[in-house]
């Protein structure tokens, strides 16, 4: 893969946890969520962790990001975006996996 497709997959990456957790580019003022938004981003993890196990497998997120249309146009997009979150490899996102990937990609994107 050449350094711009690199560059695009990982805007798109940052620009799908922007819209998961629901926040708009820059809304995090100095780069950590105030709690209200740190509640949003407690909530929207927690309707994504379908069993309440605590932790976002690749087939819950599968199914929060494909409730409008079908599996087979997300199912890579999930994937990278698992892999993208998943700091310690073990194949789930976890709340602060899940919190850091939301806040990372709303404080960068512009």
């Amino acid at each position: 893969m050449s350094d711009e497709e690199d560059n695009v997959e990982a805007f798109l990456t940052k620009a799908m946890w922007q819209s998961i957790g629901g926040f708009e580019s820059g809304a995090f003022a100095g780069g950590d969520p105030d709690d209200d938004q740190e509640k949003s981003i407690q909530k929207a993890f927690g309707s994504i962790d379908i069993d309440g196990d605590g932790r976002i497998s690749g087939d819950e997120l599968l199914h929060w990001v494909t409730r409008g249309w079908g599996p087979n146009e997300a199912s890579e997009d999930v994937a990278k975006l698992v892999t993208a979150a998943d700091g310690d490899g073990d194949g789930f996102i976890d709340y602060a996996e899940f919190r850091g990937a939301v806040v990372n990609a709303v404080s960068s994107l512009s």
